[in-house]
């Protein structure tokens, strides 16, 4: 069967530790270290002890992932954790992997309770970001998601990973952390008729709106 290529519009990002920890760090834009010390330092002041450690005990594992749940509710159309059975897929893989080490979920605590969560693959040098939340409705304006990214890149860098791979996605907050961009395609291979129709629709359509979009403003 013939197999067409086409671009996707979403990429991946990653971050490189490069010659050093303190080079890495030393080259973040807008000062970021420094910002978000002292957004760590007023949320300590305003709301309690805060801070980020990787978690394995299974009741600190559902906590996290009920964190998860509660932020992304009603966020994304169409959003696969909304079925029990990816959820309870992933829940069940990062409880199995917390003993294994191929796997960790990073989590970050305000008086002792999950206010973000970072869980990820990690082996061969490289942990790759599968799953965040952040409960941005009460600690948003301290950016606890971002914070628990480079809590955790640092971590991993000083574990020895060259490589941290911020997964899909706009790059957003991403871009804070010096990534660079993996271009991705779309590989579709039709077997009838309806079925190439289907992927011309899928492959060719969002570019066409995006067209149809710059030169005629009211199109959606």
């Amino acid at each position: 069967n013939r197999v067409s290529i086409t671009p996707n519009e979403a990429s991946a990002f990653h971050t490189e530790r490069g010659e050093s920890i303190a080079a890495w760090q030393a080259a973040l834009p807008h000062k970021l270290p420094t910002k978000l010390g002292q957004l760590a330092r007023k949320l300590e002041r305003d709301n309690g002890p805060y801070e980020h450690r990787a978690v394995y005990e299974e009741s600190e594992i559902r906590a996290a992932f009920a964190l998860l749940k509660r932020v992304r509710e009603g966020r994304f159309e169409r959003d696969l954790l909304d079925n029990p059975i990816y959820f309870d897929f992933y829940l069940g893989y990062a409880i199995a992997a917390a003993r294994t080490g191929e796997a960790v979920l990073y989590v970050s605590t305000v008086n002792g309770q999950p206010a973000a969560m970072l869980f990820g693959l990690a082996g061969d040098g490289i942990f790759h970001g599968m799953l965040i939340g952040a409960d941005t409705e009460a600690f948003g304006k301290f950016s606890v998601g971002r914070q628990l990214y480079y809590q955790a890149i640092l971590t991993q860098f000083e574990l020895g990973c060259s490589r941290v791979d911020l997964s899909l996605g706009n790059s957003g907050y991403k871009s804070d952390f010096r990534v660079l961009p993996t271009t991705l395609s779309n590989f579709t291979s039709a077997l009838s008729l309806t079925g190439a129709a289907v992927a011309f629709v899928y492959n060719h359509a969002k570019p066409l709106k995006n067209v149809l979009r710059e030169h005629v403003p009211h199109v959606r």
